[in-house]
């Protein structure tokens, strides 16, 4: 079916864009900017956060917040130091995966959401990752990735 997805792009002219795909030119240890705290979202009550996903529940509240907007002076979290220090390294599923430069880890707060732990990716989600990169892969006829799959 995926593979089908991506014929049917290519075909048209329309570019699929995924995180674990736009790595496959640009290998990280990390999934996106966002969660770990380099691009901000300022919302509404003077929270700020890296992704939509920080004001989506309590608990993606507590784990998402970088800082507060009071004042016309931001006040950083801890939040910030934090989600700026993780890594492929410090996620115990991808810290010896082959593809952990190519995938970053993932999306932390859908981590969170299916297993309770930022750092804990499903193994679901790392058996869609890496079909999708074995797929891409075959038709994007990528030559050499640092660090990625050999």
């Amino acid at each position: 079916e995926i593979e089908k997805i991506i014929k049917t792009a290519e075909n048209n002219n329309v570019n699929l864009i995924y995180s674990s795909w736009m790595s496959l030119n640009n290998p990280s240890n990390y999934f996106c900017d966002s969660c770990r705290g380099f691009q901000y979202m300022l919302f509404f009550d003077g929270s700020i956060g890296g992704c939509f996903s920080a004001k989506q529940n309590r608990l993606f509240e507590k784990n998402f917040i970088i800082g507060n907007f009071e004042k016309n002076e931001i006040q950083w979290l801890e939040n910030k130091n934090y989600l700026q220090s993780i890594s492929t390294e410090k996620m115990p599923l991808c810290k010896n995966c082959e593809v952990k430069m190519i995938c970053g880890g993932g999306c932390y707060a859908q981590h969170l959401m299916a297993s309770g732990s930022i750092l804990s990716p499903s193994p679901e989600y790392c058996e869609r990752v890496k079909l999708m990169i074995v797929i891409g892969k075959k038709y994007k006829n990528y030559k050499s990735i640092q660090g990625g799959i050999k």
